[in-house]
């Protein structure tokens, strides 16, 4: 309890002392001259009895070293709160406690004693701060008379009852209500302009990615071709092409530097510990270069008067997200002061486990220098958050590494990140443990390796066979088609540039489901180019993971890791939204953006959709139209999300719809604050996909089934056969790209030949080989547009995979049946033109 109760002492002490700051400076230095200045004059002027140059000095000595804090060491600096609190119990209850009981409790002194207690109160804005240094100082004086003071038995004592109690008691209420009140409103005060603050500084933080986006936009438009009035088309040179996907890429990165900030604010202000999960080993060199090559500057000659020095390369265990943010602080910081210094330069040299940022700008003052890590400091920069270093700081001790800096005012500003070593047997045993993991998920695999050049695949062989892996090869993109189509692949190591059919063309063919079946294969991109030109272009074709062709063996099984993660998000996506195909769901939200975002990407997934711009108007949509779901913005005008919910909650709907939000918050308040509303799942802002679909799917899976009424009964349509059977969006996507009457008839043969192998391993209860079949023919069925056969493929597999339950007699002729419906229907809207096959009939 005792030590509890310290570590709550400590932990006020600390806050106090960090929130007095300047205050304290002050106070100490005003102390100072008083101290002194009341010295000389009842030392030598007017002599006081028991008035000591000893005592005095003491109390000098601790009001001095207050004040001259800002230069102390800095492994004394934790020691100031305890050096402040011992100045303050000394200088005024202890002296004021002596003098009044040397004096025997003279008028003056009696005075100073009962402002003295008003003075501690307003110095420690905590009550027991305040109470604890008043009472350990006046005890101390009462020992220091009792053991100094000749006949202190005959003092006055009979006054501190008659008079100091009660002028005491006084002094020390009406010192807590002045704190209390003059608190208050101080701290309303300062918790609006630290608001007002906060907004400004990051709507500035935010200026910078989209001033760049802006710029980048620009690029792209004079990068354009000249738009003609005859409709004609227009070539476009490759350069200039390489160049609008370069734009592209930079644009992407300032909008990710600007949510990063985003949630680097929020973390600074809930002090949020760095998440130590990411951490990896990284080099040193690469890792720094990326960050200088990706960050967004705003002009050619900043780039040019930024200089990457490596003297040694290094390998640090750190995330390479939060490392190269680190930089990014750093460079936006020194390039801020570059208009004004047109001759400061940047040099970042890495070498002996260390990082070392220094720029020749304006430098800094040791009294900016002192508090150059803490939060919502800033120097210089009106407009800016004081949050980018602390985060620096933070982040470098969740590294195990620290940083730290020296400035010299108009001559530069170096920062050192200095990184712990890691022990060659650390790295090795990671390596291991890597390959030892990879060879345990690819183990039998089936990879098909394409390019060119016949060196790089005999390299890349070497790398996945010891793995366990099964390699194929290629020379080209059509011989991998071709090698594609005569068997199932597991993934894909795909290079870029290539003669005949490029990897560009290839993972587009594929991703638009020219082999059955592979549509979602997990690709891994070789490529020598650009990494902006390339990063653009491959996530335009859909490919999972970027690798360097120089790579190392680590580097390619940890591509093929992502890949393969990657793969599978995109899987659970295509499975949760299946299930909603044919559902409604109501969409609310003020900005009509926002809704035909959301629209267009439900709709794709044949979910109908019906909108509202805001909660009070969504109420009234309800009343016309059964939804399933809801997916609500929380902060609209007239009713908020949180109104919304409460209203659904309490209405007389039956099933009620489930309640999704989207917020740019995503902490415990507003999960809590969701939760308490009614709304069964909290979507970040901007909502990803798979996540807005998986929580749809998981809610309306855990919503209790009731009939429906009769205002919920949707009419038949002549067409509502056809859509159970089919995946419209699918068709017109193959329709459109041309594939539909060669794809569609191929694949549906293909189905028929793989049910039929379905039989065997369903009799002997094969289960590797069933597996493998179903998820074959989930593929086939979901990119040919096929959806009953899809959903009915899906099950089957769920059943046999999680519960070890085989298909029942009959299912073979039940799945034909259905085989034959989708064939017909295809036929009759798609394929008139075309003779029927034997997987239409």
């Amino acid at each position: 309890m005792l030590r509890d109760l310290f570590r709550s002492f400590a932990a006020a002490l600390r806050a106090s002392t960090k929130a007095s700051g300047r205050s304290m400076i002050v106070a100490s230095a005003v102390g100072t001259a008083i101290y002194t200045g009341y010295g000389i004059l009842w030392l030598y002027v007017t002599p006081v009895e028991y008035e000591s140059f000893g005592l005095r000095s003491i109390g000098v000595l601790l009001c001095l070293a207050v004040c001259l804090s800002p230069r102390w060491p800095a492994r004394a600096r934790p020691l100031l709160p305890w050096v402040w609190f011992a100045a303050v119990l000394y200088a005024l209850p202890f002296y004021s406690t002596y003098q009044l009981l040397g004096s025997n409790y003279s008028v003056l002194r009696s005075m100073l004693e009962v402002t003295m207690v008003f003075f501690v109160i307003v110095i420690f804005p905590h009550y027991l701060l305040a109470l604890v240094n008043i009472g350990a100082g006046i005890a101390l004086g009462v020992l220091a008379g009792w053991l100094t003071i000749p006949h202190f038995d005959t003092l006055n004592h009979a006054i501190v009852k008659s008079v100091h109690v009660q002028a005491m008691v006084y002094s020390v209420a009406a010192g807590l209500l002045f704190m209390r009140n003059n608190l208050k409103a101080l701290l309303g005060q300062q918790r609006v302009e630290t608001l007002q603050d906060l907004a400004g500084s990051i709507a500035h933080e935010l200026r910078n990615p989209l001033g760049q986006l802006r710029y980048r936009l620009e690029s792209i438009s004079r990068n354009l071709p000249r738009p003609t009035a005859d409709g004609r088309d227009v070539a476009m040179p490759v350069r200039e092409l390489d160049a609008v996907y370069k734009e592209l890429t930079q644009g992407k990165l300032a909008i990710d530097r600007g949510m990063q900030m985003i949630a680097m604010t929020l973390d600074e202000i809930h002090s949020k510990p760095p998440d130590t999960s990411n951490m990896r080993y990284l080099s040193a060199e690469r890792t720094t270069r990326k960050a200088v090559d990706e960050f967004g500057y705003e002009s050619p000659t900043h780039r040019l008067r930024v200089d990457l020095r490596v003297a040694e390369d290094f390998v640090f265990k750190g995330d390479e997200t939060r490392y190269i943010f680190i930089l990014f602080n750093l460079l936006k910081n020194a390039l801020h002061y570059f208009g004004d210094h047109p001759r400061a330069r940047v040099t970042i040299t890495v070498g002996g486990q260390c990082v070392t940022f220094e720029d020749t700008g304006p430098g800094m003052t040791s009294d900016v220098l002192a508090h150059v890590f803490e939060s919502f400091q800033t120097s210089g920069k009106a407009d800016g958050t004081g949050l980018g270093l602390s985060f620096c700081k933070r982040t470098m001790l969740a590294f195990g590494g620290d940083i730290a800096c020296e400035s010299e005012p108009d001559q530069f500003t170096r920062f050192v990140l200095r990184f712990p070593v890691v022990a060659p047997a650390d790295i090795a045993a990671h390596e291991a443990r890597v390959l030892e993991q990879a060879r345990m998920a690819f183990a039998g695999k089936r990879v098909l390796v394409v390019d060119d050049v016949a060196a790089l695949r005999k390299t890349t062989r070497c790398m996945l066979e010891p793995l366990g892996v099964q390699v194929a090869e290629a020379e080209n993109g059509q011989q991998a088609l071709d090698v594609l189509s005569q068997g199932p692949f597991d993934a894909m190591v795909l290079d870029v540039s290539m003669p005949v059919l490029d990897g560009y063309a290839t993972a587009e063919s594929i991703r638009a489901g020219r082999i059955p079946g592979m549509a979602r294969l997990p690709i891994v991109a070789y490529t020598a180019e650009s990494p902006y030109v390339a990063r653009a272009k491959l996530e335009r074709v859909s490919v999972d993971a970027l690798v360097h062709k120089q790579c190392s063996q680590v580097e390619l099984v940890e591509a093929l890791t992502r890949a393969y993660d990657h793969a599978r998000r995109g899987e659970d996506t295509d499975l949760a939204a299946a299930g909603l195909a044919g559902k409604t769901i109501l969409l609310v939200d003020d900005q009509e953006f926002n809704r035909r975002y959301l629209r267009l990407l439900l709709e794709e997934r044949r979910i109908e959709v019906v909108e509202a711009s805001d909660g009070a108007a969504a109420l009234k949509m309800l009343e016309l139209v059964a939804v399933d779901a809801i997916i609500t913005d929380i902060h609209m005008p007239v009713l908020d999300g949180f109104g919304l919910a409460r209203a659904v909650g309490a209405s007389a709907l039956s099933p009620k719809p489930v309640l999704i939000a989207l917020s740019a918050r995503d902490d415990q308040t507003a999960l809590a604050n969701a939760r308490a509303a009614g709304i069964g799942a909290l979507v970040s802002k901007p909502a990803e996909p798979g996540e807005l679909l998986g929580a749809l799917a998981r809610q309306l899976a855990a919503r209790p089934e009731a009939p429906l009424s009769p205002r919920e009964t949707k009419p038949a349509t002549p067409d509502a056969a056809a859509k159970e059977l089919l995946n419209f969006n699918r068709l017109e996507s193959l329709r459109r790209i041309g594939m539909i009457d060669e794809a569609v008839p191929e694949a549906l043969q293909a189905t028929r030949v793989l049910l039929g192998k379905l039989q065997d391993p369903v009799a002997r209860r094969d289960l590797e080989s069933a597996r493998e079949l179903l998820h074959s023919l989930i593929g086939i069925c979901g990119d040919v547009g096929a959806h009953a056969l899809h959903q009915k493929m899906r099950s089957t597999y769920a059943l046999l995979i999680e519960h070890q339950q085989w298909p029942a007699t009959g299912w073979h002729e039940e799945v034909l049946d259905l085989l034959v419906h989708t064939g017909r229907a295809i036929q009759e809207r798609y394929l008139q033109q075309m003779e029927p096959t034997a997987g239409l009939q």
